[in-house]
């Protein structure tokens, strides 16, 4: 007892309570000593219990005064100065309750007051093993003095009573004073728990306000919600982006909530609030599986936030929010420009086919009528040839105005390149509507055209197909219009012809291809040219594209264009690629051994080769054979390729760069992915469409487009090949835009193998 060694802050606790229970326990003192003292007023000598009272109640002024500056003055004693005075106390009024046993005479008989004053005592002692049992010291002080005059005066009897009651008195102060250590242990206990408790809450407080304070300094909104779905964290740009009190967020609200209240402030657009939280609560049903998740949103208030969400190992979710206003911007400018003509502000050729592949989709699911027209101007040549390419331009641009006039807002109007134009028609209910508006357009577009001082006269010819009445594909519904186009122009312009069965001599034209194609592969008729590749710092020949041609035995050489799209659609597409592979590969070994190790050979795929399954294996298998390496060859896909299964086709591509295998994605900026997923194609090349090259010293939206490529490209570690270089000037141009490399005929057509290692022994010995 008493032999642990409290520290400071213990010992001040235990003191503290203490002095606290002795503010009542004294009281209590007090009254029941004089209770004691009128009970036994009866049996005891009057004088010596007025003294004996007398000095009980001074005692316990003095213990009360001693609590009174103890509250009101700590600093008057230290902290084991506290401690001993009121053990003191304790001590003195022990014995004051103790000596009271020693007003009685011994008798042969017990005194009924006698028993009473032992029932009193034992009382006291029980009261003081509670009130004092924080400090062992404190009430063994107070219980021993007042136990052990009441077991000296029955053990000193007579009789056999009086040494039970001394024996028993014994057992019970050993177990008061058992209860009081066992007391003191868990009150020190408690309290030395107490404390780590606060060091650790502390110690963890200054870690959440340090993280606080990191988390205050960063550009990205942060939501930390726990097992329970509430929120637990959050900082001050979170507060920013969302427009949230944060006295709201004080309130640590739940997920749902947090949710309501985004809907609420127009977040997830229109549409009832309820159903738009039930909707976004769906992955956060069970707490503890929650998914990754990332996304992108619009504000209201204009502000583009991307949200990313990852669930924490021990249940619940962090959310960040970033703002990407800026760059989502910066790409919708880009995308904007790569989607749209930049004379004429029309969507171009890319955007109607995929819009035109939209329409067909919902009209086989609505029942709806689709008329696709193909139009062209009448003489625009000699008007450019006669009047200049500015009033060409002006032309384009009134004709495109007056299209979109006269079309509806759910029609799309597109300028397919040149003097071309195509419209969607989706309003139309019957044969009749598309003839009045294919009239209406030719009337309007026959009214004379006032350009600066000039007055230029000009007409169209239409062509038009109607779905589902021609119940096509979209490439063959856009063909049938073209088809179409031809005949009005047959008939002498400023006409429009609508397709049908007659205009299938075409068709029959493709079926001939189809069989002479047959024959072509199993005859051998195919022959690759190569088109040089040039690199703008050096002039050096880097690398050429292999190119198709078919050398038809009565139609001579045959330009892809024309018999590859038939290849596609009747599964002859596979066998002819997998030709040019093995061929340009044996080409790439012949070169490279008369060259340099450093030539390289960029091969097109087809999209269905693209996503045949022995692609890979057959690529290995070729370059083994023929003795190439990875970093001799180049795959050149199209965007389009990419965006019909993006997954699988990044996983595609990702397995040929692991193999060493460059991968170029062709004509870029003309498809529908041409921003939004660059990042995710894992390509080693970009390469510019040569319809932003040929006017780039014209217009300056095609300049600006170039270089948007072009800094995008080398921000992700790409090399930009420009396609279609017919001049100095846009190779000044391009060099001043750093651009990597140049293909075109600039520097040299598309020529057989013999002519293209001639090309390439003159280009030595000039450079």
């Amino acid at each position: 007892m008493g032999s642990q060694k409290h520290t400071e802050d213990i010992l001040r606790e235990q003191i503290s309570m203490l002095y606290q229970g002795g503010k009542v326990s004294v009281p209590v003192n007090i009254i029941t000593s004089l209770i004691l003292a009128a009970l036994s007023w009866p049996a005891l000598d009057h004088t010596s219990l007025i003294i004996w009272a007398s000095a009980m109640v001074m005692l316990s002024i003095l213990r009360l005064f001693s609590c009174f500056l103890y509250f009101s003055q700590p600093r008057l004693f230290s902290t084991h100065g506290w401690a001993n005075t009121f053990v003191a106390g304790s001590v003195l009024t022990g014995l004051l309750w103790g000596s009271i046993i020693f007003l009685f005479p011994h008798q042969s008989t017990l005194s009924p007051y006698l028993l009473i004053v032992v029932i009193f005592i034992a009382g006291m002692t029980a009261g003081a093993t509670s009130t004092s049992g924080t400090y062992f010291k404190a009430s063994a002080g107070f219980v021993v003095p007042a136990t052990a005059p009441p077991i000296a005066y029955f053990s000193m009897g007579s009789t056999s009573v009086e040494l039970a009651i001394s024996i028993v008195l014994i057992v019970y102060t050993a177990m008061l004073l058992r209860t009081s250590q066992t007391s003191d242990k868990t009150i020190h206990g408690f309290l030395e728990q107490r404390r780590l408790n606060r060091a650790q809450a502390a110690e963890l407080h200054e870690q959440q306000e340090l993280l606080q304070s990191v988390l205050d300094t960063i550009e990205v909104g942060v939501v930390v919600f726990d097992r329970d779905m509430k929120l637990t964290l959050w900082n001050n740009a979170l507060t920013r982006y969302l427009n949230i009190s944060p006295n709201w967020l004080k309130t640590k609200p739940t997920m749902e909530d947090f949710i309501r209240l985004n809907a609420e402030n127009g977040d997830f657009g229109q549409g009832d609030i309820e159903e738009l939280v039930r909707s976004r609560m769906k992955r956060f049903d069970d707490p503890q599986n929650i998914t990754p998740h990332r996304f992108e949103r619009t504000r209201p208030t204009g502000t583009r936030l991307e949200i990313m969400g990852n669930p924490m190992p021990e249940g619940g979710v962090v959310t960040t929010y970033t703002d990407v206003t800026e760059r989502f911007l910066r790409l919708e400018k880009i995308r904007l420009l790569a989607d749209h003509d930049s004379l004429t502000g029309l969507v171009n050729r890319p955007v109607f086919e995929r819009r035109l592949r939209h329409a067909i989709a919902s009209a086989k699911r609505s029942g709806n009528m689709v008329s696709i027209f193909y139009l062209d101007l009448d003489h625009f040549k000699d008007i450019n040839d006669t009047m200049g390419h500015p009033t060409g331009d002006q032309l384009l641009k009134q004709v495109a105005t007056r299209l979109k006039k006269t079309a509806r807002e759910t029609d799309t109007v597109a300028r397919l390149g040149g003097d071309e134009f195509a419209i969607i028609g989706t309003h139309h209910s019957n044969v009749h509507d598309v003839y009045r508006f294919a009239e209406r357009i030719l009337d309007i577009l026959s009214e004379p055209v006032e350009i600066g001082e000039q007055i230029v006269h000009t007409g169209a010819s239409i062509g038009a197909t109607i779905f589902p009445l021609d119940n096509s594909t979209p490439v063959e519904l856009f063909s049938h219009a073209d088809m179409a186009l031809y005949k009005a122009k047959e008939a002498g312009r400023d006409r429009f012809a609508l397709f049908d069965s007659h205009m299938n001599d075409e068709l029959q034209d493709r079926k001939r291809i189809e069989t002479e194609l047959r024959h072509a592969i199993h005859n051998n008729e195919f022959v690759l040219y190569y088109q040089p590749q040039i690199d703008f710092e050096t002039k050096a020949v880097i690398g050429a594209e292999a190119l198709l041609r078919w050398q038809h035995p009565e139609r001579g050489i045959v330009a892809p264009d024309l018999f590859l799209p038939i290849a596609e659609t009747n599964r002859l597409i596979n066998p002819i690629g997998n030709w040019v592979i093995e061929e340009a590969c044996a080409f790439t070994n012949r070169i490279n051994g008369a060259k340099s190790e450093n030539f390289k050979v960029s091969i097109n795929l087809s999209a269905v080769q693209f996503r045949s399954e022995g692609l890979q294996s057959f690529i290995m298998e070729t370059m083994t054979k023929s003795g190439v390496t990875a970093d001799q060859i180049e795959l050149e896909i199209t965007e389009s390729m990419v965006i019909t299964n993006v997954e699988d086709a990044i996983k595609t591509l990702r397995r040929f760069q692991s193999l060493g295998i460059s991968v170029a994605i062709d004509d870029f900026g003309t498809g529908y992915s041409s921003m939004a997923y660059l990042k995710d194609f894992s390509a080693n090349v970009l390469k510019i469409d040569r319809s932003f090259v040929s006017e780039a010293n014209k217009r300056d939206e095609n300049r600006k487009i170039i270089a948007g490529i072009i800094s995008l490209g080398h921000s992700l570690g790409m090399q930009i090949v420009a396609e279609g270089v017919e001049d100095a000037d846009q190779e000044s141009l391009l060099q001043s835009l750093k651009c990597d490399f140049a293909q075109g005929y600039y520097y040299g057509r598309p020529m057989p193998e013999a002519d293209f290692l001639t090309y390439l022994e003159e280009r030595s010995s000039q450079t």
